[in-house]
């Protein structure tokens, strides 16, 4: 019976990507972005989640249309594709493909009918398609090519807001539509488009001497007569669009504004919401453009505002994510009371690349990663919710468990032991090497666990009284992967020098030794008769050797990736191994032929691991997301 692997969850709201957190108006559910994929996730069971993927790299940007039938999605890469999806129906209506190297920003108007999208700074165009027939109607260049000069990263990203219908001198709502744009210092623009005709018009908005980097941009949905644009100094301009000029700037927050929502209770204008990079949440209430500050702010992350979405049900309902990964849900009655609201924390994520995944021997339902956020994070796979996780001012590279606890290698040569529970410190050991601990492997009988850093040196550590037992030190270049042998005496090596060395631990001297033609080991895996083991590394091959022989007994051709990390399955049926292609490939550890293959993840796979009983696989890379598997039997 052929085996297979499907995608079960996903773990990887970061924070980075433009409007990247989006609730549903059925307040039940809503969507992110992780890897190359679009979420739907269910505010009140972490087991339903749909997974819409049209994408091959970053998704970089996100919008749900006003009554949520839409989802649109926008990524970086080769195919800088705009993908909208009906969201009913979870599939794919329209892939849009004019755009190149990156879509920076994408917006539905208010009745749904239009999709406005703008490209990232060597794209510089913004285009607006008919939801109807997927047909172009408009299209222009941004007037002044976005710089990349500036020294902070917003200043290079597009920003875009729908006003709604223009207005004649009457003030009667007419045919056309407006929209705004904002880029690079002070680069305020208003765009009137006539949907007939196709014509897109632009005028600048005057300033007024303030110079500015735009962070956020709406308009004021009573009147759509005024342009909200949150800045990096903190503050927001109020422009109006009737004079083009700027008629009100006051101060904020702290760290500069990241989100602002224009907040309607019933159809009635009640102010707005701002989002501070101080990770505060800030209401403002006020007529015309004379907006001020009605309540003491919210307290949300000792991080900034990434993004927030707002919807209301007989009371006010925001979903907000900070930059440091977290999804928090706020609800309040009146938001003249939301100073003292109480977030409830909805999921933990990183915000970096995830680069190890370790699960405590023979436990299927518990496992740990680190990150290049400098977190390591102990998770519950029934509820997919952090049980704890610590963070440090160093890099944790590498992890392995003994028992219930985790051993976790550092950048800085440090090994800390920690609580799985709790996240306690149980011991600390600085310098335990003078470089970067890149591997780490334990005992069966937690008697001693072994590390090797990123020249070359290997070092077994007693448990009991955190003393070295032994340094083994002949590879010329850092050590990639451990792996422990059933006799706790023998320890495979594989480095950066292309070789793979089977060590004796108690006599201290190298058994055998198997090298790659070219190309650094990457990874190195096991199998139970401990007689066979598998090796990936960059010369673009799988290969899988015979400790007995000095030769590979099978290659097997992954070019033109290249294979980063490999697992295999605990019944030994199965061996999974994932690279710089994004895509998790299931092979039969029989035939050696790809069984099944899951695509989701949006940068290289760093590494992955099957669970005890081998239900499901989680992999983890660049993208900063772990997926979770299930394999099963068809």
């Amino acid at each position: 019976m052929p085996t297979t692997i499907e995608l079960e969850h996903a773990i990887g709201y970061n924070g980075r990507v433009e409007n990247g957190l989006q609730m549903h108006p059925n307040n039940i559910n809503y969507i992110y972005p992780a890897g190359a994929c679009v979420v739907k996730s269910d505010k009140t069971d972490p087991h339903e989640q749909e997974f819409l993927r049209g994408h091959d790299d970053d998704i970089t940007t996100l919008a749900i249309s006003s009554t949520g039938k839409y989802i649109a999605s926008g990524q970086r890469g080769s195919n800088a594709d705009v993908c909208v999806w009906d969201f009913e129906k979870s599939t794919l209506i329209y892939r849009l493909t004019e755009h190149e190297h990156e879509v920076a920003a994408v917006a539905f108007t208010e009745d749904e009918k239009l999709l406005l999208t703008c490209g990232g700074r060597k794209d510089n165009r913004v285009l607006v398609w008919d939801m109807s027939s997927g047909y172009i109607v408009a299209s222009a260049h941004l007037p002044v090519k976005q710089t990349t000069s500036q020294k902070s990263n917003d200043g290079n990203k597009v920003k875009i807001a729908w006003g709604g219908n223009t207005r004649d001198i009457k003030r009667r709502k007419t045919g056309n539509y407006q929209f705004a744009t904002a880029i690079n210092k002070s680069e305020l623009i208003l765009w009137t488009l006539d949907p007939y005709k196709g014509a897109l018009t632009s005028k600048n908005i005057n300033t007024q001497g303030y110079v500015r980097v735009y962070t956020a941009l709406a308009f004021d949905t009573a009147s759509n007569e005024y342009i909200i644009a949150g800045s990096t100094s903190g503050d927001i301009s109020i422009a109006s669009t009737r004079t083009h000029n700027i008629v009100m700037n006051t101060p904020v927050c702290h760290n500069g504004v990241r989100t602002i929502n224009m907040i309607k209770e019933k159809d009635e204008m009640k102010g707005m919401v701002i989002g501070g990079g101080d990770g505060k949440m800030v209401y403002m209430t006020g007529e015309e453009y004379e907006y001020k500050v009605a309540t003491q702010p919210l307290n949300i992350s000792k991080y900034d505002v990434a993004n927030c979405s707002h919807q209301y049900n007989k009371q006010h309902n925001m979903l907000v994510g900070s930059g440091n990964g977290d999804i928090v849900e706020v609800e309040v009655g009146q938001l003249n009371q939301l100073a003292s609201a109480k977030p409830r924390l909805q999921t933990e994520n990183h915000y970096g690349a995830v680069t190890k995944v370790s699960f405590p021997s023979k436990v299927s339902d518990r496992f740990a990663t680190c990150s290049d956020d400098g977190t390591v994070r102990f998770w519950d796979l029934s509820s997919y919710a952090t049980l704890s996780s610590a963070s440090f001012k160093n890099t944790p590279t590498s992890l392995t468990f003994v028992h219930d606890v985790a051993y976790i290698g550092f950048h800085d040569g440090t090994i800390r032991s920690m609580d799985t529970l709790n996240s306690d410190i149980l011991w600390d050991k600085p310098l335990s090497h003078q470089h970067s601990i890149e591997a780490m492997t334990s005992a069966s009988t937690g008697k001693f666990i072994v590390s090797g850093d990123d020249v070359g040196v290997m070092r077994v550590w007693s448990i009991h009284n955190k003393q070295l037992l032994t340094t083994f030190s002949e590879h010329r270049q850092g050590i990639q992967s451990l792996t422990m042998f059933n006799d706790d005496v023998h320890v495979l090596t594989c480095s950066k020098d292309r070789s793979i060395f089977c060590v004796d631990l108690q006599k201290n001297r190298r058994v055998s030794t198997y090298t790659h033609k070219m190309g650094g080991v990457n990874d190195i895996a096991l199998f139970d008769d401990q007689t066979r083991f598998i090796s990936v590394g960059s010369n673009r091959y799988i290969s899988i050797w015979d400790i007995r022989q000095s030769k590979p007994i099978a290659l097997l051709d992954y070019q033109p990736a290249e294979p980063t990390c490999v697992s295999i399955s605990n019944d030994n049926m199965t061996f999974a191994v994932g690279g710089t292609d994004e895509v998790v490939h299931l092979y039969d550890a029989t035939t050696n032929k790809v069984i099944s293959e899951g695509d989701g993840h949006s940068n290289r796979i760093q590494d992955l691991s099957f669970t005890y009983d081998d239900k499901q696989l989680v992999s983890v890379g660049d993208d900063g997301c772990i997926f979770v598997w299930n394999q099963f039997t068809s």
